[in-house]
């Protein structure tokens, strides 16, 4: 079969869509299936299985900065009408960028899923009724979470089904366990350091628990404007967090 995966982020911006489509591009591919990826890039890139569709900018949007291209759709439709794919998978269609291109031009079934939750959004409120157009188009919808799939289905309507993300098991259970980390217990944080991934809750959880188990660390892997409040810990605490910094 032929899929196109198209992702609405800039391919070469760090960020867990881009992960998971790269991921999940990469499973297909064991599988027999030929897959081509559909992404806007920052600069140019020449990756194999990868077609750029556009220039991405820098949209700031509650409180991060999406790497999304608005002006893409003379892009995907070239790329959609050269690749010839049998289905379209498009990750965040009802973002304004390539996935939303691909949905409105697409003449395939189209898959979407959804990652994105945030507690309001009065400009997905606005949006909305401009946008069923795009959700009747598509053929199955699927969130990553049951946050993410109330998060449209609220505004929408339901038909969405919740698939949470995979995990390449051997890639993890292969790896080799760190040697320089102190004994003791861990409490592991992998991820950005903005108000949309909540580390503040992460830090206030180890400080709680760093105060019933003496053998507790905190290993943060991450960077990013949150990082300041780890100032916020008692010194004790505070001495018992190693910070790794962003961790390709």
């Amino acid at each position: 079969m032929r899929i196109a995966q198209v992702c609405p982020y800039a391919w070469d911006a760090p960020g867990g869509v881009q992960v998971h489509v790269r991921e999940l591009a990469a499973n297909l591919r064991s599988r027999g299936h030929d897959v081509l990826i559909a992404a806007p890039a920052l600069r140019g890139i020449r990756e194999p299985g990868v077609a750029v569709a556009g220039r991405a900018v820098r949209i700031r949007y509650q409180g991060t900065v999406a790497p999304i291209a608005p002006v893409s759709w003379v892009a995907v439709r070239g790329i959609l009408r050269r690749s010839r794919p049998d289905v379209i998978h498009a990750h965040e269609p009802l973002a304004p960028s390539t996935s939303m291109a691909a949905a409105m031009t697409a003449r395939v079934p189209v898959v979407a899923t959804f990652h994105a939750h945030v507690e309001r959004s009065g400009l997905f409120d606005l949006a909305a009724p401009a946008l069923r157009p795009i959700w009747r188009r598509l053929a199955a919808r699927i969130a990553v979470s049951g946050a993410a799939a109330r998060f449209v289905s609220d505004r929408l309507g339901d038909s969405v089904r919740v698939i949470p993300n995979g995990v390449d098991v051997e890639l993890f259970g292969s790896a080799a366990p760190a040697e320089d980390l102190p004994p003791g217990r861990r409490l592991l944080w992998v991820g950005r350091l903005d108000p949309q991934k909540g580390f503040p809750v992460a830090v206030r959880a180890f400080e709680r628990l760093a105060s019933e188990m003496p053998d507790l660390w905190f290993v943060v892997a991450g960077d990013g404007a949150d990082r300041a409040v780890l100032g916020d810990l008692p010194l004790a605490a505070r001495e018992r967090v190693i910070v790794l910094g962003t961790v390709e």
